[in-house]
């Protein structure tokens, strides 16, 4: 999810781990911060020049489930150096801190690369968007209030009532996600598409989802809120075929697991990551990938006349919360 939400969990989780052991307030600016940490890789931005350095870097082995408990060895060797004895209090903070945020991440429609670095593949549940404030809210007034009140036991009841009840709306997502499986392969079968689909989160809260049936050449797309019932309106994209791959193309096939729309251009083809995109518009999604007839990357392009769309879509999205 996003950085301010992964920080914020952080802090809680560090709390939540450290009751009695580690005064509140430290817990919660240590914790925030090592709670965003994985988010570094954003970093080898920096220094490697390539176009695909965040999609081939970014929720890879700092996002791992191996990368909290390589942190526990680096600590208890620094701890060692530093003739410490406290490690004990802290090693709690640091793993929940940490190991929170590829499991929150796993959530979202891109997921992360649980198995770093002895595999790549890219673990997704699709059932809560990257920014979701009914999820971040109750996490950051809790941490506003452990930060501010003076009582431990009273902050701490507030803190574990936070986890629960943020923690049980990622699992209503999940419900919420088969729901609206159920409610796109009824559909297909209504007007017989032979193939197959996935659902994806949209915007905002894990009740907007974002149907993709695919049949034959065709790419259908229908954005929907699970808690309003009626027919789904499916919008219908023709899928091209790329004459040959390349590096290019592979990288990005990889990045969407194949969820992807080929568009034919005049010089070569659009490609774009379909497990997201934005309502009421005619185009699969804003940003698209330029390649061309050979399959060399071209740049990212930005598809016209989406920002007149962002009003309609922002006042939809308030409307439904």
């Amino acid at each position: 999810m996003d950085l301010l939400t992964q920080g914020i969990l952080g802090s809680v989780a560090a709390c939540l781990a450290s009751e009695g052991t580690i005064e509140r307030k430290k817990a919660v600016l240590i914790g925030g911060l090592i709670g965003m940490a994985p988010d570094a890789d954003l970093l080898m931005k920096l220094f490697i020049s390539n176009p695909f350095t965040e999609i081939l870097y970014h929720r890879a082995f700092t996002h791992s489930l191996f990368f909290a408990p390589f942190i526990m060895i680096l600590t208890r060797a620094i701890f060692t150096a530093l003739k410490r004895d406290d490690l004990n209090k802290w090693r709690p903070v640091i793993f929940w801190s940490l190991i929170t945020h590829p499991l929150l991440d796993l959530f979202t429609n891109s997921g992360t690369q649980l198995l770093q670095p002895f595999s790549n593949h890219r673990f997704a549940l699709n059932a809560v968007p990257t920014v979701d404030l009914i999820y971040s809210v109750p996490l950051a007034i809790s941490v506003f209030l452990l930060y501010i009140l003076k009582k431990d036991k009273l902050s701490y009841v507030i803190n574990r009532c936070a986890v629960f009840l943020t923690t049980t709306y990622l699992f209503v997502g999940l419900m919420a996600h088969d729901n609206a499986y159920d409610t796109m392969r009824a559909e297909a079968q209504t007007k017989q598409w032979v193939g197959h689909g996935e659902i994806f989160t949209g915007k905002m809260t894990v009740f907007n989802k974002r149907a993709i049936f695919y049949e034959k050449d065709k790419i259908h797309i229908a954005h929907f809120n699970t808690l309003e019932p009626g027919t789904l309106q499916w919008k219908t994209f023709n899928q091209d075929h790329l004459p040959q791959s390349s590096q290019a193309i592979d990288i990005f096939t990889w990045f969407t697991g194949g969820h992807m729309l080929c568009e034919k251009h005049d010089s070569g083809f659009y490609l774009s990551d379909v497990r997201s995109g934005n309502s009421n518009n005619n185009i699969a999604n804003s940003w698209v990938m330029d390649v061309d007839k050979d399959g060399n990357f071209q740049g990212w392009q930005k598809k016209p006349d989406i920002l007149s769309r962002i009003q309609n879509e922002l006042s939809l999205i308030i409307g439904r919360i």
